[in-house]
């Protein structure tokens, strides 16, 4: 069904007139893969090789969910494309796309395409973050008194994400994910895994051990084997 609204959007978006209809939130989730809690922090205009002129917002991510860490390239430096823009001073305008203020607190429903994250549902893929009697509320441009259409709590959005996702939003600690990629790699080096230190000292000390019972066991040889000679000289 959503698939169906956004060629629609998308349809109306080209004739300057785009028209959203009243989906409830938890339709158009699933026609996303993630979501995005973030600061917008500014954008820039580029043209992709289909030669459609996008407009690329920027974000700071402060909790995600549906993707993998490493998905995210820079959590300073988020990016998603939203269709329309400017390009050799030339305006490529698309209707129904989403507005965003510096500094702007927002969560974004986005879907994963060949070129980068986009906005599904444009302006209705775009929820501000506000404070409301002690609890954070997301709204929309779009239908923003509607409640589960332009309006949600951050806590019932976390309840659909968790249907949708699997997970609910979560802080990003990009820090935490270098450090477990590291660690990984440096357990495993060509094929076999390195020891710890400990380990290593223990090795150390059982080559160290060896090599004394070797010398011992060569000198009681050496004894042995001169009474043998002494012995045979004297019969």
């Amino acid at each position: 069904m959503s698939l169906i609204i956004f060629s629609i959007i998308s349809f109306l978006a080209n004739a300057n007139a785009a028209t959203f209809l009243p989906i409830e939130i938890a339709e158009r989730m699933k026609n996303s893969d993630a979501a995005i809690f973030g600061e917008y922090n500014g954008q820039s205009y580029k043209r992709l090789p289909t030669g459609e002129v996008v407009t690329e917002y920027s974000f700071k991510v402060e909790k995600f969910s549906g993707l993998r860490p490493n998905e995210i390239i820079s959590k300073n430096t988020y990016k998603v494309i939203v269709p329309g823009g400017i390009w050799n001073n030339e305006v490529h305008k698309v209707s129904g796309t989403p507005k965003f203020k510096l500094g702007e607190k927002v969560v974004l429903m986005v879907k994963k395409g060949p070129y980068g994250h986009m906005l599904p549902d444009l302006a209705m893929s775009k929820f501000k973050v506000i404070r409301k009697d002690n609890e954070s509320i997301l709204t929309s441009d779009i239908f923003p008194n509607t409640y589960n259409v332009g309006q949600i709590s951050l806590r019932d959005f976390n309840k659909i994400a968790v249907n949708v996702y699997g997970k609910k939003l979560k802080v990003y600690n990009s820090d935490k994910f270098i450090y477990k990629r590291i660690e990984n790699n440096s357990e495993k080096k060509n094929g076999r895994y390195i020891a710890s230190v400990g380990n290593e000292d223990n090795s150390e000390n059982e080559r160290s051990f060896s090599f004394m019972w070797l010398i011992l066991a060569l000198a009681v040889s050496g004894f042995v084997a001169n009474i043998v000679s002494k012995g045979n000289k004297e019969q």
